[in-house]
Order: structure tokens, then sequence, then C-alpha cells
């Protein structure tokens, strides 16, 4: 039971942040939208290029936000543990015109384990984020600074199919906290908090569904302003295996 306490620990603990924050702060609230495309291809039994791409709108839907491109090569010495490297590059909007742009190397460690019958996963993420302003003067736009991510995620079984066909249903419940450093953070070391509830329904080996609704307490640029967002998440991952079958 103490990864599960720890967890549970973990989510009060960062709620409680969340919430002396905004006691003290300028707190909006909004809402988004998020479609996201994840692709895995196994090269082999310890290495995999991983892919994925995403869309982003907010308001109901009724204005885009945000996309996301984002590739790597992950490595997977054992069950219980993997790594990666990666690239994205992402684009900002405000009012239908692109306002940002940024280019991210990352790098990440994920370990996980069993608390029969829920699964938890911890993913360690750092990441070099290299900002420009499309809106302004080259010379004045461009910025960079680090940012370290630190989510626990708990998988539990609801139904599994007595088929063999691989469809299963589980319920996931996580919390990610994202921190910035560098010397252009000034007002927003805290970046946000992510609490992340929702049903995944995986379709055959290859093919899962998730629905996830997050909510995100962020901080913006400028000093005791934050948001409260309610997000949706559609999350689609497809699994291929280029391996060699024997």
């Amino acid at each position: 039971m103490k990864p599960l306490l720890i967890f549970l620990f973990t989510l009060v603990f960062f709620s409680s942040i969340k919430e002396s924050l905004a006691q003290r702060k300028e707190v909006s609230t909004g809402n988004q939208q998020w479609f996201q495309y994840y692709n895995q291809i196994k090269l082999d039994e310890k290495w995999a290029l991983l892919t994925d791409g995403g869309l982003r709108t907010r308001n109901n839907f009724d204005e885009f936000s945000q996309y996301l491109i984002r590739t790597g090569i992950g490595f997977n010495p054992s069950s219980i543990l993997s790594f990666l490297v990666g690239f994205a590059h992402l684009g900002f909007y405000n009012n239908g015109s692109r306002t940002r742009s940024e280019l991210r190397p990352y790098q990440e460690l994920v370990i996980n384990n069993k608390l029969a019958p829920i699964s938890l996963s911890h993913r360690y993420r750092v990441e070099e984020r290299f900002f420009r302003n499309t809106s302004q003067d080259n010379s004045k736009s461009n910025s960079f600074n680090f940012r370290f991510r630190y989510r626990i995620m708990a998988s539990i079984p609801l139904w599994e199919s007595t088929e063999h066909d691989g469809k299963s249903l589980s319920f996931n419940v996580g919390d990610e906290i994202l921190i910035n450093a560098g010397k252009d953070v000034v007002y927003n070391v805290f970046n946000q908090n992510r609490i992340l509830i929702g049903p995944a329904f995986q379709l055959n080996k290859t093919l899962d569904f998730s629905l996830t609704y997050t909510h995100q307490f962020s901080a913006s640029n400028a000093p005791r302003e934050y948001q409260n967002s309610h997000i949706f998440w559609l999350g689609i991952k497809h699994k291929m295996d280029f391996t060699s079958k024997k």
C-alpha cells in the first residue's frame, strides 16, 4: 500500500499548493479542448520510435490555440524502465494569428511499478525550450528556459475481455507538476500543475482511446496572474511492430 499512499499524498500536496496560490493571486478561468494522436513503432525488443501530434482549442472550440508535433527515440532496457530523447515543435495562436513558436528538445525517464491490480507510472522529463515571438522584432523576441516535469499516474483496471482480443477498460488518475528554470524566468518559476482523471479503452493490441479531464492551474509571464483551465483531452494511441517474426 505504500506506493498508493505516496500517490494520494502527492495529489493532496499539489492541490494544496494550487489553492494556496489561488488565494493570494488573481486567477481567471477558462476551458480548453485537446486532441492528440500518439504513434509507437517498435523497432526491436529494446528500441522504439515514438511520434505524436496534437491540436488544441479553447473557449468551447471557438478559438484555435496551439499545435504540437513531437518525435523521439525510446530505449527500454526492462519492463519497468524506459528512456526517451526527443524533439518537439509547437505553435501558439491568439485571435487567429500565430504569435509564438517553440523548439523543444527533451529527455525523459519512466519508471513503472505494479501494485496489483493497479499499475503506477512515474515520468521525469527535462525540456529545453527555445521561444520566438513572431509578432515582434526577432532581436527582442527570442527567449530560453528549462522546464522540469514530474508526473505520477495510476491505471486501475475495470474490465478485460475473455476472448484474448486485447480489449480492456481502465480508469486513470494522475498528477503532474511543471517547474521553470533559467535566467529569463522571473515571475513564473512555478509553471503549472495538472490533475488528470479519465477512462481509457483498449480496442485491440494496437489501438486504444482515452478521454481525460484535466484540471490545469498555470502561471502567466506577469506577476500575480494565474489561469484555471478545465480541459477535455481525447487521446488516440497506435502501436506498430516492425520487428521480425520468428
